[in-house]
């Protein structure tokens, strides 16, 4: 959000500042053009101090506006390379996403996966343009929310039949869990739904 108001702000400058530069090489012009006049008219009267200043002018006015142009360039640069690398870190992450069987089988989890694998694909298609990148960096926050999403479904939805202290696999401690649970030893309103 803050790179996106950055960006808006940085265009707004660039074109107060490009305004100016044209304000200023049209009065050094002007001048030029009164110089040139001054100087049909009165042939001796021809001084070229009037030329070079406007000259001078013109040129800082010219080279400001460039500087200024290269300036947002390199911060536009570097905000399509942060948004880009965004993308592939997703991207990335979502490659190595570990996903147990159970989990893979489940409804939710499945239509999860499809929501943000489309999600991802549309942002390595994209074209990333000024125009477009404030769009594209909500997009990318976007399927990291909902990677963040899948990742505590997959979670909730992995549960190994029989692990009932929930250690990630079945063994002796699952079985004495379940005699104290019994023996009344267990606060069962404290159990989550799969050691039920």
């Amino acid at each position: 959000e803050t790179l996106c108001k950055d960006n808006v702000d940085v265009w707004t400058e660039f074109n107060d500042t490009k305004d100016g530069i044209a304000t200023q090489i049209t009065e050094a012009l002007a001048a030029l053009e009164a110089e040139k006049t001054a100087a049909d008219a009165e042939p001796r009267n021809i001084s070229t101090e009037a030329a070079e200043q406007a000259y001078t002018d013109i040129d800082a006015a010219i080279k400001k506006m460039a500087k200024h142009a290269d300036d947002r360039q390199s911060a536009y640069n570097a905000q399509l390379a942060a948004v880009q690398q965004s993308i592939n870190d997703l991207a990335t992450a979502y490659d190595e996403l570990e996903i147990s069987d159970i989990a893979a089988a489940e409804a939710e989890v499945i239509a999860a996966r499809q929501t943000l694998e489309q999600a991802i694909a549309d942002l390595q298609e994209k074209e990333i343009t000024p125009d477009n990148i404030a769009e594209t960096e909500t997009a990318v926050t976007t399927a990291e929310e909902q990677l963040e999403a899948l990742k505590a479904l997959i979670e909730e939805k992995t549960y190994i039949p029989g692990d009932i202290n929930e250690s990630g696999k079945v063994d002796m401690d699952d079985l004495l869990f379940i005699r104290n649970i019994v023996l009344g030893k267990v606060d069962t309103t404290e159990l989550s739904e799969n050691q039920m």
